[in-house]
């Protein structure tokens, strides 16, 4: 069965502020769907988000590229 967060849950599980997730979502940087016009974050779609930005962020290390969490 598919775990969903909620805005909360998810900045809790990144280390991150709800300002900014909710800034990743308006910026539709980060996958959620809408379920009853509430959004949720996949945990499933959460990690592999994750392990593209860090592939992508590794691939333009010697550009300066980084993610920062905060």
């Amino acid at each position: 069965m598919e775990t969903y967060l909620s805005i909360m849950e998810l900045a809790k599980y990144l280390d991150v502020s709800e300002k900014t997730v909710r800034k990743w979502v308006l910026n539709r940087e980060i996958p959620y769907p809408k379920i009853k016009k509430v959004i949720r974050f996949r945990l499933s779609e959460i990690e592999h988000w994750i392990d593209a930005i860090g592939k992508s962020t590794h691939a333009n290390n010697d550009e300066g590229a980084k993610y920062d969490r905060h």
